[in-house]
């Protein structure tokens, strides 16, 4: 098997090879990657990575086409790891954007009046059980039946102010035991009877 011999090229040879192509081999590898700086180092890579490798370069190769074959390959490797880098940047980019979707619809969702219902539907539970029998009986009948201070008073058999007495204590307890809470109340309008 014989082998064909290798290139002996001087260094003024490769300069002149090199000052008579980089230029155009910058503008071919540009119109490839679309970045001049990009083409720029694609090429000198590749004019370093012959003058490396020359002597194992066969003698009957054209130099030109050579290392315009090895540009070409390099900006397809390029082109190839950009394809990958994108592709995962649009991964992430999706999964973020997936996220923070998931996070809208979540808070869309949920009625911002709900988030602490049942934590403050508890507390008034809470302290109505603990209230006097008479002052909760007179609370509930108000607040929650609807009924006003004169059915409260024949109901219970009490005056109006006595009647409006219980309403004012059992307000000013639940009003204590929800003092981190009322602004909100207030706000979203839950719970009127408390204000």
């Amino acid at each position: 098997m014989s082998q064909e011999p290798s290139m002996h090229i001087t260094s003024i040879e490769f300069g002149q090879l090199f000052q008579q192509y980089k230029s155009q081999f910058v503008i071919i590898a540009r119109s490839y990657v679309r970045d001049a700086m990009v083409a720029e180092d694609l090429v000198m890579n590749c004019f370093i990575s012959f003058w490396e490798n020359r002597d194992k370069i066969e003698s009957s190769q054209n130099i030109p086409s050579y290392i315009l074959v090895s540009i070409k390959r390099r900006c397809l490797n390029w082109l190839r790891d950009q394809s990958i880098h994108l592709k995962i940047q649009e991964d992430i980019h999706n999964s973020t954007l997936r996220l923070i979707s998931s996070r809208i619809e979540t808070l869309e969702a949920n009625d911002p009046s709900s988030l602490f219902l049942e934590e403050i539907s508890g507390i008034i539970e809470h302290e109505l059980e603990k209230m006097p029998n008479q002052t909760r009986l007179v609370f509930i009948a108000s607040r929650f039946e609807e009924k006003t201070y004169n059915e409260i008073g024949e109901l219970f058999g009490l005056s109006f102010n006595q009647v409006s007495f219980e309403i004012r204590k059992a307000t000013q307890i639940l009003r204590l035991s929800l003092k981190d809470y009322l602004p909100l109340l207030a706000l979203l309008n839950i719970f009127p009877f408390l204000f």
